[in-house]
């Protein structure tokens, strides 16, 4: 940023008075051009710190909000294979029925944020919120627990099962214990994740804007058409080297 100043001229005679009025001149504007300058430069770095935590911070969020949207899927899988197993029970002329829409817990956690988030001190540097990092910890370790002691372990204990065809094995599957197991899990992920948004005074508003602009980045760069270009190349270089082939061959013959 460039300030111009009339600058004092020493060169002239000046009497007492004005030669130190020149000099306190002199002396102010070079103050005020460096802190011009300067504080300019200071203010911009740190719109750029904060734009960059602002956008780390709701990446981090986001990955939160969608991983507790799968979590409680396969929470309501298990909810609704407890509900079943009661229908069942009392109803075994209805288990056909009952199992047609899928009752397996099925959450695919996605870990690229929180590598991010645990690999590099440079994270924890950029986001300067110490007690933050420590709660998204703690939702990825609950996170993991969740994935390990509620979907893995429920697909473990049907292995050699088969309670979409099988009233007694169906029977047999405790539903009630992995929904207590998964409600516990769940209630604390939600509580990590409600402390991180009041921490950072991110509302669900704003979660969904950012999601949106996401989705609008994402469209912006699909591949689809690229791709459909390529198949189209590819059927046109096949079809033009068959005709080729066959070219040749009537002027061979």
């Amino acid at each position: 940023m460039n300030v111009k100043f009339k600058m004092p001229k020493f060169g002239r005679k000046l009497s007492g008075k004005a030669w130190w009025k020149e000099l306190m001149m002199t002396v102010i504007a070079t103050t005020i051009s460096i802190v011009l300058t300067f504080g300019t430069a200071a203010w911009l770095d740190n719109r750029k710190e904060e734009s960059a935590r602002r956008e780390l911070v709701m990446m981090i969020l986001h990955d939160m909000d969608m991983s507790l949207t799968d979590a409680h899927k396969s929470d309501s899988s298990l909810q609704r294979g407890y509900e079943c197993q009661l229908v069942v029970a009392e109803h075994p002329e209805e288990y056909a029925k009952a199992v047609m829409n899928p009752i397996i817990p099925a959450s695919v956690f996605h870990s690229t944020t929180e590598e991010i988030v645990s690999s590099s001190i440079e994270t924890i540097n950029t986001i300067g919120n110490v007690l933050f990092v420590e709660n998204v910890s703690s939702f990825y370790l609950t996170r993991k627990m969740y994935e390990e002691n509620v979907v893995k372990a429920f697909r473990k204990d049907l292995e050699g099962h088969s309670i979409m065809t099988d009233r007694d094995d169906f029977m047999k599957v405790d539903y009630i214990l992995y929904s207590f197991i998964s409600s516990n899990y769940l209630l604390n992920m939600d509580k990590c994740f409600s402390q991180c948004k009041k921490m950072m005074k991110v509302s669900d508003g704003d979660l969904q804007e950012y999601w949106r602009k996401r989705m609008e980045v994402e469209r912006e760069y699909h591949t689809d058409s690229l791709e459909l270009k390529l198949q189209e190349e590819l059927m046109d270089r096949t079809g033009r080297l068959r005709e080729a082939k066959m070219r040749g061959k009537g002027a061979k013959d």
